[in-house]
């Protein structure tokens, strides 16, 4: 079982102020098996929302599941505390050991049920 501390910060470009929130997260990882992890995390978000300082409580659980050394399969649900809840799932490609791609599709669960699909690329160093 791994246990970690996550910050980050978010910066607007076009707003009258280019700090636009922080978050901190508290992520608990559990490798349940040898191809399968389970994550769960809990954590604060500061966001400017249309110049509206809001705080709240997050949350989130995911699973990763590899069917391969070079694939791994990824779904998510998280949320905030008063807002936001969605799901996210799709693979993550490994191309090598320091590059891992993932193409993730998404839905909000509340509000307009909005639809995405992501890309996204970690790089190790």
């Amino acid at each position: 079982m791994e246990i970690a501390w996550a910050a980050a910060a978010h910066i607007a470009v076009d707003r009258r102020h280019p700090f636009d929130g922080a978050d901190l997260g508290v992520p608990l990882t559990w490798q349940a098996f040898e191809t399968l992890r389970l994550n769960l995390n809990a954590g604060w978000s500061h966001a400017y929302d249309d110049g509206e300082q809001n705080q709240r409580l997050t949350w989130g659980t995911g699973l990763e599941y590899r069917v391969a050394d070079s694939l791994t399969l990824l779904a998510e649900r998280y949320g905030q505390q008063h807002g936001d809840q969605a799901w996210q799932a799709g693979p993550r490609v490994h191309l090598g050991k320091q590059v891992d791609v993932d193409l993730v599709v998404g839905r909000n669960l509340t509000g307009d049920h909005d639809r995405w699909l992501t890309t996204g690329a970690t790089l190790r160093f």
